[in-house]
């Protein structure tokens, strides 16, 4: 019986402590309700890199590699990836390159945030651009070098447009002392390639692909998914305290 009315008695005081912390709030003149707003989000320009992995079927290709070449390209666990996304309130819009062997993907976006947390926002992209793959050490059959070719690196490109949607995740600490904050970047993307692509075979020379178009080779998957965890700066925030 002394146990339950302890128990009481400490229920009691526990209240009752509440009670009053939650009027001497409401009658602080300093005290405001948080509240949250299209200004209380930082806004400006995120640089960040990082690394990804494209996934895309290339099944078809392996198969024609193997009895042609008797090779099988594979694929580089990590790839890596660069982004610029300028961000202002509720929008976002941009580019990302991903480079992970033998994919090659470059796109730019434009989106809207779906989430409205002043130092997180999640941004549904609709984006466009290009889709690349590379195929080293393998040879076209019956493939004959012109004089221009002979002595050069060639290699397979295989290249088509782009459309898609993502999802871009981001963290973004508060300003520090000059101005700018730290990003944390999860970017999830869905790619579709509606045109045909073509391969070539040819060489690189400077930041120029020398290619001729070449037949027989079997076309990539249509589709694409890739996933990308990046680290940069937001610079130039406008701010807002609540």
């Amino acid at each position: 019986m002394k146990n339950h009315k302890a128990i009481f008695v400490l229920q009691y005081i526990l209240v009752l402590g509440l009670s009053r912390n939650a009027f001497a709030q409401r009658g602080n003149y300093n005290y405001k309700t948080a509240r949250r707003s299209k200004s209380d989000c930082l806004t400006g320009v995120v640089l960040s890199a990082g690394v990804n992995h494209i996934f895309s079927d290339k099944t078809n290709f392996d198969v024609w590699a193997n009895n042609t070449n008797h090779k099988t390209i594979l694929q580089s666990p990590i790839g890596y990836n660069m982004d610029m996304t300028f961000v202002e309130k509720q929008y976002d819009f941009g580019y990302h390159l991903q480079g992970n062997y033998p994919y090659g993907l470059i796109t730019f976006f434009v989106g809207t945030n779906l989430c409205r947390r002043p130092h997180f926002r999640s941004f549904l992209n609709a984006e466009i651009g290009g889709f690349q793959a590379q195929a080293k050490h393998l040879t076209p059959p019956n493939y004959t070098l012109t004089p221009t070719q002979q002595g050069k690196t060639m290699f397979l490109e295989y290249s088509t447009g782009c459309v898609g949607l993502s999802l871009k995740n981001m963290y973004i600490s508060k300003p520090n002392n000059n101005n700018s904050s730290f990003v944390s970047t999860i970017d999830v993307q869905f790619g579709y390639m509606p045109w045909h692509g073509t391969w070539d075979y040819g060489y690189q020379s400077g930041k120029h692909f020398y290619g001729t178009p070449v037949s027989g080779i079997p076309q990539l998957s249509n589709m694409c998914f890739s996933i990308t965890y990046s680290i940069g700066i937001l610079a130039g925030p406008k701010y807002h305290n609540r």
